[in-house]
């Protein structure tokens, strides 16, 4: 009894590190994601609708904020317009996109973000993603202080699951 009592505790701060981490890593990744297109925006325009400004740049916005997505493992940065449909999406492996049919955040998370409040999520948003993610959200604003889009950083919990499962064999092979 002791010996599963000791596992689980062992399991639970193991998931308690992983999903802290990740929460860590999508916050520090959205903040410098976020600052870096908002400052590339309004010292191009500023004032073309954001939409156009990413499609415009896209290529360029690509391999500046592939270094934000690939810091983080199996980490997605989505660049959003105002309504929160997704206009780019950058994934740190290139691999296939793990969204579903829904290609836009959710009304209440886009208004969060119009009323200044940062999203922090963990889900799948609205069926947004398929499995788990955490997500951390910001606005983008325009030179006169509106927003015009958002940028999100969304990370799996997947492979953390994983990672904490191999731990817990570990755990209990080391007591048989």
């Amino acid at each position: 009894v002791s010996f599963v009592l000791l596992a689980a505790i062992i399991g639970s701060l193991f998931n308690d590190y992983a999903v802290g981490s990740i929460r860590t890593d999508v916050n520090n990744s959205v903040s410098a994601a976020s600052n870096v297109v908002e400052n590339y925006y309004r010292q191009s325009t500023g004032s073309e609708k954001f939409p156009d400004f990413v499609r415009k740049n896209s290529d360029r916005l690509r391999a500046i904020l592939s270094g934000f997505s690939g810091r983080v493992n199996d980490n997605m940065l989505l660049l959003t317009d105002q309504e929160g449909q997704i206009i780019m999406a950058i994934h740190a492996n290139e691999k296939v996109l793990p969204l579903k049919e829904v290609k836009s955040f959710p009304k209440e998370v886009m208004t969060g973000l119009s009323n200044g409040e940062i999203y922090e999520g963990d889900g799948q948003i609205g069926g947004l993603f398929t499995e788990r993610h955490i997500i951390g959200g910001l606005p983008i604003l325009n030179t006169d202080g509106a927003i015009c889009g958002a940028v999100f950083s969304c990370s799996s919990v997947a492979n953390e699951a994983a990672l904490i499962q191999v731990m817990n064999r570990m755990v209990i092979m080391s007591y048989s």
